[in-house]
C-alpha cells in the first residue's frame, strides 16, 4: 500500500451510483486527505427512480468532500444487452468519454470493480479499465462478495496481489446509509453487514 501515500489522483470508476462507496467507502475516506479523489459513475440512467439515486450519490460525495461525475449511460436493466454489436459500440463510447476525464499517467491511480458476481455492467467497467489504464487497483464488489468468491484461477492468471483495509469501517456504514433507496434491496430488514475491504493489484516490477 506504499504507493498510495503520495499525492496523486485517485479515480474510482463505478458502474452504478452506489458501487464505489459500497465497495471502497472506507478507503475513499482516507484517500481524500492524501490526494485528489473523484468518483466517476458510468451507468446512471434508467427510469425516474434514478433521479433519487443520483441525489443520494451527490449527497454522499458532498459529505466526503470529493468530486464526482455521472456519465448517464443507461443501466443494463433498461437497455438491450443481448445485442452484442450495440454492447461493443457502447464500450467504445464509454472509453472515449472516460479518456476525456482521466489522464493515464503515473500520477493517476484507477480503482475499478473485479466484477465478482458477474454483473454485466461491472464486467464492462472491469474490461475497460484492464485494457485502457496502467495503474489499476481492483476492489471486491460489495455486497456480491458476501455471496461469491473471487476465482483463484483469475488471481493466478493475472498475477494479482492484494491488501486488506479495515480502518474507517464505522464511517463506511454511515456512507452506505446515504443510499436509502438501495438498502432494502441490499439488506432487506437485516442489519447492514460491514466487512473489511480487499483490493487486488499487479505488483510493480523493479528493474
Amino acid at each position: 500500500m506504499d504507493n498510495l501515500n503520495n499525492k496523486k489522483n485517485y479515480i474510482f470508476i463505478s458502474p452504478h451510483l452506489d458501487d464505489a462507496i459500497l465497495s471502497a467507502g472506507a478507503l475513499i475516506y482516507e484517500l481524500k486527505n492524501k490526494g485528489r479523489v473523484k468518483i466517476i459513475t458510468v451507468f446512471t440512467k434508467g427510469d425516474d427512480f434514478f433521479l433519487r439515486r443520483k441525489k443520494e450519490d451527490k449527497n454522499a460525495c458532498h459529505y466526503l468532500e470529493i468530486n464526482y461525475l455521472h456519465l448517464d449511460f443507461t443501466d443494463v436493466l433498461w437497455r438491450n444487452s443481448s445485442n452484442l454489436i450495440e454492447e461493443k459500440n457502447l464500450e467504445k463510447i464509454i472509453i472515449n468519454r472516460l479518456k476525456k476525464s482521466i489522464k493515464n499517467n503515473k500520477d493517476t491511480i484507477i480503482f475499478a470493480p473485479l466484477s465478482i458476481g458477474n454483473h454485466t455492467d461491472h464486467r464492462i467497467i472491469n474490461k475497460i479499465c484492464r485494457d485502457n489504464y496502467t495503474n489499476v487497483i481492483y476492489w471486491e464488489d460489495y455486497p456480491y462478495n458476501l455471496k461469491y468468491k473471487l476465482s483463484e484461477v483469475f488471481i493466478k492468471k493475472n498475477n494479482l496481489s492484494y491488501f486488506e483495509y479495515k480502518k474507517n469501517l464505522y464511517i463506511k456504514e454511515k456512507l452506505i446509509k446515504f443510499y436509502k433507496s438501495q438498502i432494502p434491496n441490499l439488506f432487506g430488514d437485516k442489519p447492514i453487514i460491514i466487512k473489511k475491504e480487499r483490493y487486488y493489484f499487479i505488483p510493480l516490477k523493479i528493474h
